[in-house]
């Protein structure tokens, strides 16, 4: 196998958040996050220039190829003959396909469009997948858009390229959309190939064809864990200075969400989120109470979301400690969101801990999350005198 196989296919992290479901948690009363600067960047910057583009499959296709079938034979996808099944690619897309003696990949996933805001059209959906892939590779960089016929639905090419571990590569997607649903085809392979690949990946990508839609599942979620496995072991994270520490799951890892964090990380493939940060009691009014630094929290998070709605805080403990917890949810650059909000005060302190994940992801992995905030260590013997 070519030594970049492996290096290839984790490539997929950056195409399983296109949906903008590592949307940071720009709700928080926090300055606006990197992910978001370099959204907001790319965006403006956004290459204008449009084509039209029609596949048409048996010209584009001159090697023997056969159709590939979902599981829930939903999509059709014709591929080259010597490209097959990937298990690797399996368990984060609804369909999908490689050649790894080529570096040749692809997958296809489907996005409900009730998991977006009211209305969002085709080049909204676009900027919100470039938006979250631009936060998810290094070096992105948007190549060119073209209008594509894909098996007579009307959708958008996208070619963009970025450095995954280390590959340079080089992508191509495809985005369709229907009544119910947007769908994405995406190809990708090293940078020094993709120029031989292209037409065949374009015409791979146009000869999607969605049968039917059976949206009581969501794109690849059947195959993405929400539960933590108990024998997995946890991995514990601790701030900078030593004051908090939280145990999550061994899959979760430390991760660039917010500059003002104290703890940060998540799980890319699926689409689990946290930020935690502490505040000195010093810096708010001798009266500040727990209830009023949550009505705090909750408010700017609330102002930051579009169509932002605020449960109403239940009383727990954290560790022995008082706590409020809180679910929120609204609308960040047109995808719904849904955040678990623990606010605990500590002696010298008081603590935020932020989860979210996309609204319908929300109800399977609150328990895991919950369990997460109960770990919550605050060492304020760590700070520095002058903070406490």
């Amino acid at each position: 196998m070519n030594k970049n196989a492996n290096k290839l296919v984790a490539a997929l992290a950056a195409l399983v958040v296109a949906a903008g479901c590592s949307v940071p948690s720009s709700g928080s009363p926090v300055a606006a996050t990197e992910a978001q600067a370099a959204a907001s960047e790319h965006q403006a910057a956004q290459n204008n220039a449009s084509s039209s583009a029609s596949l048409d499959e048996p010209k584009r296709m001159q090697q023997a190829s056969k159709r590939l079938t979902s599981a829930s034979g939903e999509l059709e996808l014709t591929v080259p003959d010597n490209w097959s099944n990937d298990p690797v690619l399996e368990r984060t897309a609804m369909l999908n396909a490689s050649h790894r003696g080529e570096e040749q990949y692809v997958v296809v996933n489907r996005y409900p469009k009730s998991d977006f805001s009211d209305g969002t059209s085709l080049e909204a959906y676009k900027q919100t997948f470039l938006a979250a892939t631009s936060a998810s590779i290094e070096a992105f960089e948007e190549e060119g858009t073209e209008r594509l016929d894909i098996n007579g639905r009307s959708g958008i090419l996208v070619t963009f390229s970025g450095t995954s571990d280390n590959v340079n590569v080089r992508y191509i997607a495809g985005l369709a959309e229907t009544e119910h649903a947007f769908y994405q085809v995406v190809a990708w392979s090293t940078a020094s190939k993709f120029s031989e690949h292209e037409a065949q990946f374009k015409a791979v990508i146009g000869s999607l064809k969605v049968q039917r839609e059976t949206l009581t599942q969501h794109s690849g979620e059947a195959k993405r864990p929400h539960k933590q496995d108990e024998t997995e072991p946890g991995v514990v994270m601790r701030s900078a200075d030593g004051t908090l520490e939280l145990t999550l799951p061994g899959s979760w890892e430390e991760m660039p969400l917010n500059d003002e964090a104290d703890l940060q990380g998540g799980v890319l493939a699926t689409e689990d989120y946290f930020i935690a940060m502490h505040e000195p009691k010093a810096m708010f009014a001798d009266d500040m109470n727990l209830a009023q630094y949550t009505s705090l929290v909750l408010e700017n998070m609330a102002t930051a979301l579009e169509n932002g709605a605020v449960g109403e805080p239940a009383a727990v403990e954290v560790n022995g400690m008082p706590a409020l917890q809180t679910e929120l949810s609204g609308e960040v650059e047109s995808v719904k969101i849904r955040y678990l909000v623990t606010t605990v005060e500590a002696e010298q302190s008081y603590v935020q801990v932020l989860f979210w994940t996309q609204h319908h992801l929300m109800a399977d992995k609150l328990g895991d999350y919950r369990a997460a905030v109960e770990t919550l260590n605050v060492n304020e013997s760590q700070w520095p005198e002058g903070a406490r």
